[in-house]
Order: C-alpha cells, then structure tokens, then sequence
C-alpha cells in the first residue's frame, strides 16, 4: 500500500511540473504569479528541464531575466538558494541570474536579497551560498561566459575577484579565469577591464601550455597591445633616446616593469623602437632582463640585483646583469644592429665573478632580439 502511495504522488508531482512547465514557457511573469498564488507546496522543486540542468520556477525566472517574476516568486516565499541543480552542483539564484546577463536583475538580487546592507562581495567570493559542493566557481567568471560588460563591469565595482579559480573535480588540476573566458569570447572591452582590476597575464590558457599573454599576444593587434602597450607599464626601470642603427635619428630603449604579474614578475620588458625612414619598428622582449628585485623578495636566498645598466659602442649596446648572489655573478650580454633591416641580433653573453674573471663565454649565433632568453 505504501509503495502504491508513492508511485501514485511520485506521478502527480511530475504531472505538476509538467502542466507548469507548459504554462510557464507561455507566459513567464503571468503564470508564476497565478501559479503561486494557487499552490506555493511545490514552490521550490526542480520542475524544469533545460541544458542538461534542473531549475525551480525562480530559477527558470532568473535565467530568463525576468526581474518581475523573480521578485513575485520570491515575496510568494521561494528559497532564494534554489535554483538550479545537476546532481550535487548547487546554484542560488544570484549565480543563475549571473548567467542571464540582466544587469537590473543582478542588481536587485545583489542588493535587495544576497547582500543586503553589504556594498561589496568577501573573500573567497567563489564561496557563494548554492555553490559550495562540486562546484568551485566565482560571479565573476559565470558574468564573463554570459559575455554582459555591464554585469562584469557591476561586479568589479563591487569588489569581485579577477582570480583564476580551479575547475570542480576531476578536471581541479586546471584552473579557470575571467579574462580566459573574456579572451575565449573575443570581448577585448571585457579583458581590458579586468586587466585593469590587476587580472593575471601569467595565468595559463585552456590547454595548460601557453600563459594568456602569450596568447593576447600571438592573436596581435589591439590584444598584444594589452600585455605591452603604454597602460601595461608599472615602473620604468630605464629610458633613453639614442640614435642606434645610424640614420640620425634618436631610437629609444625602454625596460620597465610590467604590470598583471607577466611571467610571474620574474623578468622585465625591453622595447626598442627603431627608426626608419620617418617611420619605427618596435622590437620586444618580455623575458629579459632578470629582475633580481623581485626575486630577492619573493622569499628565495637570491639578493641579486638584476639588471644594472646598459653601455653603447658604435652599432652594439650591451646590458649588464647581477643574475646571482651565492656566488656573485653578473652577466653581459651584447646585441648587434643591422641597419639595413632594422633587426636587432643577440651576439654574445659573457659571465664573470666578482672580481671581473670570466667564467663563461656563449656565442648567440645572432638569435632574434626577440626569441633571446626563451629557451
């Protein structure tokens, strides 16, 4: 008898959320107020059935955008942290709203329900109720996959985290950030804002192999100029304007430490830019020279100062490096200039101590300013 009783409720409740299934695709707004106000029992069951995932009808409403039927829903009583679901993945109707794209909706939720009397997301905002079982995602990513620059640009107001963040299990050995996604959606608007709020170029692409400026910079343009335009600047380490291929006119060297942690502040950029018949061909290396500064307090031994200057004779200059502490060791290393072609040719490096004993001589074999220290 009792298992009778279930199939036979088990049959209604489906029916339930079939026949409101039907109604809702009709009419949104309409029918969840009609809805609720006949029976709100079933309020918060999963009824529906979209892309693979499971929603209550404030679910199905904040994924529609549908601020007018979220707001009757949820003064009808549904629980705002039931939402959608996929086995024990759990999101709350902030994080489904997120993916809506509707900025006034966000707002209303951000405000009025989830953080009511809190003018900015905490620690960890990837904590967030409805998420907290597989799932290990921020707002802020779920906002870029919307592809909404408002809702973005509303969440960074509101202190959201550019982090990078690890996919849930079994894929959490990869790591997932915002401008990856921006990047994937081709919404250059999007990662020059989160770029902006200190996102992290070392962060890797989706294959694990390349950092994403590696690959703002292979798609060139607008995007290359993201990792080593004039705004990607931190600290200018060294300047100077200096005719060096011999046209008479000044050229300009510029090493500087960059900004979004580029190759995990290890080393600075160097740009050169060369003229050539009234126009300039820049040349740019993001991995050279050492920057000892940063490594003497990232908690390692090393106290080496990195790089310590540049001299200039005829067609060559050649910068100078303290590259270790224990033992002292400085690094010169020259480059060559073509001025037929404006190229610029790593020729030598030599090592010496202390007390200017060379240690080391390597022959470059005129590698491409730009590939040196790459290997």
């Amino acid at each position: 008898m009792k298992t009778t009783f279930l199939i036979l409720y088990s049959f209604l409740l489906l029916s339930t959320c079939q026949q409101r299934q039907v109604q809702y695709d009709n009419s949104v707004a309409t029918t969840v107020t009609e809805t609720v106000e006949e029976d709100t029992s079933n309020i918060d069951d999963f009824c529906f059935n979209e892309d693979g995932f499971q929603y209550t009808q404030l679910g199905l409403a904040c994924k529609n955008g549908d601020l007018e039927a979220v707001k009757t829903l949820l003064a009808k009583g549904a629980d705002k942290h039931s939402a959608k679901q996929k086995g024990e993945e759990k999101f709350d109707s902030f994080l489904v709203a997120l993916e809506s794209g509707n900025l006034p909706l966000v707002k209303y939720l951000f405000e009025n329900v989830f953080y009511k009397g809190r003018s900015k997301l905490g620690e960890g905002d990837y904590y967030v109720p409805g998420s907290k079982y597989i799932l290990r995602t921020s707002p802020l990513i779920i906002a870029c996959k919307s592809n909404s620059l408002p809702v973005v640009t509303y969440l960074l107001q509101k202190g959201a985290s550019p982090e990078s963040v690890p996919l849930p299990y079994p894929q959490d050995y990869f790591w997932e950030s915002p401008l990856l996604i921006a990047y994937e959606k081709n919404n250059y608007e999007m990662a020059k804002l989160l770029i902006k709020a200190n996102a992290d170029l070392s962060d890797s692409d989706r294959t694990d192999r390349y950092s994403l400026a590696d690959v703002f910079v292979k798609r060139g343009g607008k995007w290359r100029d993201l990792v080593f335009g004039d705004n990607s600047i931190d600290k200018i380490v060294y300047s100077k304007k200096k005719d060096l291929n011999g046209d008479g006119i000044d050229d300009s060297i510029l090493i500087y430490q960059p900004k979004n942690n580029l190759n995990r502040g290890s080393y600075f950029v160097t740009r050169i830019r060369l003229s050539k018949k009234g126009s300039f061909k820049e040349l740019i290396n993001d991995m050279f020279p050492y920057n000892g500064y940063y490594k003497s307090n990232d908690g390692s031994m090393s106290k080496a100062k990195g790089f310590m200057g540049i001299t200039f004779e005829n067609n060559t200059f050649t910068i100078k490096e303290n590259y270790s502490s224990i033992p002292v060791l400085f690094r010169y290393t020259t480059f060559a200039i073509d001025p037929e072609t404006n190229n610029i040719l790593a020729v030598k490096r030599v090592c010496v101590d202390k007390n200017g004993e060379e240690q080391r001589v390597d022959n470059l074999n005129n590698t491409p300013f730009e590939e040196y220290n790459r290997d």
